[in-house]
């Protein structure tokens, strides 16, 4: 990594590496509160094939990619258990644990994705609910 990462998330990166993942991104911008990206990628995967690493404004978030959309680790693993909508943040040190789990735990085809990718759905909904506001889908 051209800087350093956050102990737990240099981890991560090297957990997904020894796993088969690459870094195909890296981006940093300075004028804008050093707001950075890092992307890794596993074309072998069907799903959860990439994952990154977002600094926005001095937070750091961790997304896999779900069908098309970016989701939260740990509302995919909630996803996964048929659980309710997450309420609470994640530190580093879980979001490395919680990715970890959606890479090992994660369908590994499609077909068998699509109850998890029903499930985030509703997590969208409820989302947008709490908010007050009608789903930006319409739903």
């Amino acid at each position: 990594m051209a800087e350093e990462l956050p102990t737990a998330l240099d981890q991560l990166v090297t957990e997904l590496e020894d796993r088969g993942f690459t870094v195909v991104a890296e981006q940093r911008d300075d004028a804008h509160f050093g707001n950075r990206l890092v992307e890794l990628a596993d074309p072998s995967r069907q799903t959860a094939s990439a994952i990154r690493l977002v600094r926005d404004r001095g937070l750091w978030s961790v997304e896999v990619e779900i069908a098309g959309k970016w989701r939260d680790p740990y509302k995919v693993l909630l996803a996964l258990d048929g659980s309710n909508y997450p309420t609470r943040a994640s530190s580093n040190d879980e979001r490395l644990q919680f990715t970890l789990a959606v890479v090992n735990r994660l369908p590994k085809t499609l077909p068998e994705l699509q109850p998890v990718i029903d499930r985030l759905e509703e997590f969208d909904r409820e989302y947008w609910r709490r908010l007050g506001v009608q789903d930006p889908d319409g739903t």
